[in-house]
């Protein structure tokens, strides 16, 4: 039996695609390898201390809950995030 912290223990949960096509799960499947990928990029580059470390989940709500601000200066567009947040190298 699969058994992950909060999933559900079924296999055919797990065994599922998107679709029944199988060039839309093809591409189902390297959309999500790319995802993976910037996921550990992003990790890798631009994170520190506790952010550099967190899950998925708590990735994705902390830096989508983040009070930020986009400026522009001189034509750039730059994002202004406040310190002790976890980001910048």
């Amino acid at each position: 039996m699969w058994r992950t912290g909060s999933s559900s223990s079924r296999p055919e949960v797990h065994a599922t695609c998107p679709a029944i096509d199988y060039d839309r799960n093809a591409a189902w499947r390297q959309l999500a390898a790319l995802a993976t990928s910037l996921t550990a990029w992003l990790r890798h580059l631009a994170l520190d201390g506790d952010l550099a470390k967190a899950g998925t989940m708590t990735l994705r709500f902390r830096l989508l809950s983040a009070p930020a601000r986009l400026i522009t200066h001189a034509r750039r567009k730059i994002l202004k995030v406040p310190p002790g947040l976890g980001l910048g190298r």
